[in-house]
Formats: C-alpha cells, sequence, structure tokens
C-alpha cells in the first residue's frame, strides 16, 4: 500500500492556492479610472487616442453589471462627438426681478409640456444634423447641450432654413440678378421690424403673433428664428444647352440669446425695446443661456437656358 507522503497530506486546494491581498482588482480599476479621469479633463474629449486607451484598459477591469452602468453613465454625461457635457447651473445665484422670474417660469412651463408630450424626446442631446427647433427651444430655456450649432443643407435646421420665404425666394432673385446683370451675392436676411415676414407692417401684437406663429407646424425654424442676417452667393454655374445649373451657398450666423425672446414684440418694442432679460443674465451654462447657430448650406437652383439666351440678346 502506497503511503501519502507529508506534501500530499497537505496538499489542499483552499490552503495551497497563493492568498490574494484584498481588493487587488477593484484597487486596480479605481487607479485605471483616476487616470482616465485625469485624461478626459486633460483631452476633453473621451474619444482622443490617449484617452480613448485609458478607457478600454479601465473598462476590462469591470464586470458585467459595472459595464453596462458604466456605458449609462457615459451616455449622460457626454456629447455625442465625445466631450463632456458643460452642467446648467440654473439662476447660478443670479436675482431676479418679478417680470424675469415670470418670463423665466413660463418658458419652462412650455418647454416641460411640450418635452412630455414627445415622452421626454427634447431634453436628449442630438447631433447638429438631427436636432430640431423644438429641441434646441428646450436647451435655450434649460441651459443644456451646445452653446454651438453648426448646420449644413443635409440637416434638419438646415433643410428647413433654406425654405424659409426671404431665403427661397430671395436665391431665385439672386440667380434672375445674375443672369440679367451678374450679380453673384445678395442679402437674403430677415430683419426689417416694419417688413418683418409678410412684407406689411403689423397693427398690433395680436397680428404680429399670428403672423410669426403661422408656420410653426409646416416650418418651425422659421419661428424659432425671427428676425436673422444671411448671405447668398453663386459659387458655380454650369451652362447646358437646355437648363443652366446655379450652385448657391447661404451663409448665417444667428445667437439665440434672452435678449431676442423677452423684447417686446416689433409693434411695441421694435429692435431698440428693451428686453426682460439680457443674453446670459444667468451665465453660459445658466437658464436662457446664447446658443450660437451657424448655417453653412449649399443648394442647386435649375433654370431654363433660353432665360439666359434670351437674356443674351439684350445686352
Amino acid at each position: 500500500m502506497k503511503s501519502t507522503s507529508a506534501v500530499e497530506k497537505g496538499n489542499k486546494p483552499h490552503q495551497q492556492a497563493p492568498k490574494q491581498t484584498a481588493h487587488s482588482s477593484n484597487l486596480s480599476a479605481e487607479a485605471l479610472y483616476k487616470k482616465l479621469k485625469e485624461s478626459l479633463d486633460r483631452t476633453g474629449n473621451i474619444n482622443h487616442p490617449e484617452t480613448k486607451k485609458i478607457e478600454k484598459s479601465y473598462m476590462m477591469t469591470l464586470s458585467i453589471d459595472q459595464l453596462h452602468l458604466y456605458n449609462d453613465m457615459k451616455l449622460k454625461a457626454l456629447l455625442p462627438d465625445g466631450s463632456p457635457k458643460k452642467r446648467t447651473c440654473g439662476t447660478c445665484g443670479r436675482k431676479e426681478s418679478s417680470d424675469q422670474k415670470a418670463y423665466r417660469l413660463k418658458y419652462q412651463e412650455i418647454a416641460e409640456t411640450v418635452n412630455a408630450a414627445s415622452g421626454g424626446g427634447l431634453s436628449r442631446e442630438k447631433s447638429d444634423k438631427e436636432v430640431d427647433p423644438y429641441s434646441l427651444f428646450y436647451q435655450w430655456v434649460f441651459g443644456t447641450g451646445k452653446a454651438v450649432r453648426n448646420f449644413d443643407e443635409n440637416s434638419k435646421m438646415g433643410n428647413q432654413f433654406l425654405n424659409i420665404e426671404e431665403i427661397y425666394y430671395g436665391i431665385e432673385k439672386l440667380v434672375d440678378s445674375y443672369i440679367d446683370k451678374g450679380t453673384r451675392t445678395r442679402d437674403v436676411s430677415r430683419n426689417n421690424p416694419e417688413k418683418f415676414n409678410t412684407g406689411n407692417q403689423w397693427l398690433d401684437d395680436k397680428t404680429y403673433m399670428a403672423d410669426a406663429l403661422s408656420n410653426i407646424i409646416t416650418n418651425p425654424t422659421s419661428t424659432f428664428h425671427g428676425s436673422f442676417n444671411a448671405t447668398a452667393r453663386i459659387i458655380k454655374v454650369d451652362h447646358g444647352n437646355l437648363v443652366d445649373t446655379y450652385t448657391v451657398r447661404v451663409t448665417c450666423t444667428d445667437h439665440m440669446g434672452a435678449t431676442s425672446g423677452t423684447r417686446n414684440p416689433p409693434v411695441k418694442g421694435k429692435y431698440s425695446g428693451k428686453a426682460t432679460i439680457p443674453n446670459n443674465y444667468y451665465g453660459p451654462n445658466g437658464y436662457m443661456r446664447t446658443i450660437q447657430v451657424n448655417y453653412n448650406l449649399t443648394t442647386k437652383i435649375h433654370k431654363a437656358a433660353i432665360s439666359r439666351q434670351v437674356s443674351n440678346l439684350f445686352k
């Protein structure tokens, strides 16, 4: 009968395994999390190569449940481009007059009501391509989202902007003027307080509001902006035997601020009217902080070549 050696007698797996230091994996995760936070603060974007590398190492230390929790937190804390969201500071400690508070609460009530009706869709962060005027209104009211938005012709805002009456007909007139006179640039702004939208001066506030809100369903971007300064420029002309194609670029920078949103309508206040709340009154991260909206849009206009040919006969 084979005897059992002393070593074999003491060979119990739970005794022979090396004793681990307490929570070594957790300590590693904590150290990596600290490095990840420091890197994100330094680079300003989770997609930066340095930060992404540290994040990958950190995520390898997490369990499945911890990964789900981490990804949920990341969605809430970061914008779609990977940069951190700026936290709103509400009123940021500013004192309000009774009129200022009334304006703020009125806008917040509207924004919250529409957000609830949309199933919370307005409060979710959206890319420049997908964001719409309703979401931007919500973000303006509560000081959330990005402070600068850039739109091209393929974005929702850009597509609607090109269909604003002043833009659409302004481009048509520019092309006609180019055919007749060689004009390449035209002001397509909407900023005359007496001929703001319809070409007629409003008689009272009720008429003004009715006109301003008339296209809130068909083109909410038009209502959202109110006035704006924009320029259309012909950047390319392709002559054909039957059809000429004119490529036009429309540019506009507009600042969506509290001054515009809380000033008396043109009938009473004109553009020199006093605003109830100045721009960024609650700070750049507070309620009603200004959103800069930039448009760089390209569109094509097609005209029968006969228009150009007839025009050339009289030059």
